[in-house]
């Protein structure tokens, strides 16, 4: 999280002056209420929450979730590829 929140704020520091120029105090800080606003309801609806659960449970979530995307990609292959390639492509650990 930390090197995400280092990206960010490198992001809105070397954008601010330039951006300041450009919409003004008033409207650069709407822009930026605006982005916040958009995160929030990612957050909410896109970030499984993970309170209270083991790194196990939520591992198991997670390929849980890939493997609903593997079988979806399988069932809509029209190339005719094996499922065992398509899945492939995806892993990222043995358990599959």
């Amino acid at each position: 999280m930390s090197i995400l929140a280092g990206v960010i704020s490198f992001l809105i520091s070397s954008t601010y002056l330039p951006l300041l120029d450009i919409f003004g105090e008033r409207y650069l800080f709407l822009f930026y209420a605006i982005l916040l606003a958009t995160a929030v309801p990612f957050t909410i609806f896109c970030i499984p929450e993970t309170k209270g659960l083991s790194l196990q449970e939520i591992q198991n979530k997670l390929v849980k979730k890939k493997s609903q995307e593997w079988n979806t990609k399988c069932r809509n292959n029209k190339e005719k590829i094996p499922c065992e390639q398509i899945k492939g492509l995806y892993v990222i650990s043995g358990n599959t």
